[in-house]
């Protein structure tokens, strides 16, 4: 092999490697989230609300993600939107407002739509 051969491991971990952290991350922080709504003092039922609004979030942030990604491109959005989901975490992890910590879980889920659709155009 000459050095100017593709090999997966070179790219593997910066490829992949933000994916995987964000994957693993959202996956983990779902069953913290309707723990947190219940502290909040919400029902069960008004905290698999507060879980679904990840998905509701994703839902309504599909056809604007692109053209936000179209229009920064995709490595500036990965990067603001993996800060953005960071501040927004933190701030739902504070908060004492079970609306204030709904809003909150929605940005996530619009975060994450953004995130994902820049990594597919960024691989």
């Amino acid at each position: 092999m000459t050095s100017t051969d593709f090999r997966l491991r070179q790219i593997a971990l910066p490829a992949y490697g933000p994916s995987i952290v964000e994957g693993v991350g959202h996956g983990a922080v779902l069953p913290i989230v309707a723990l947190h709504a219940r502290e909040l003092g919400a029902t069960v039922g008004q905290a698999a609300l507060v879980v679904a609004l990840v998905g509701i979030g994703q839902l309504l942030m599909s056809l604007p993600a692109g053209a936000l990604v179209a229009r920064v491109g995709e490595r500036r959005a990965l990067t603001v939107v993996g800060l953005v989901e960071v501040v927004v975490f933190l701030l739902a992890w504070r908060t004492e407002d079970l609306v204030l910590f709904s809003v909150l879980v929605l940005l996530t889920g619009m975060a994450w739509t953004v995130f994902l659709l820049a990594r597919q155009g960024y691989l």
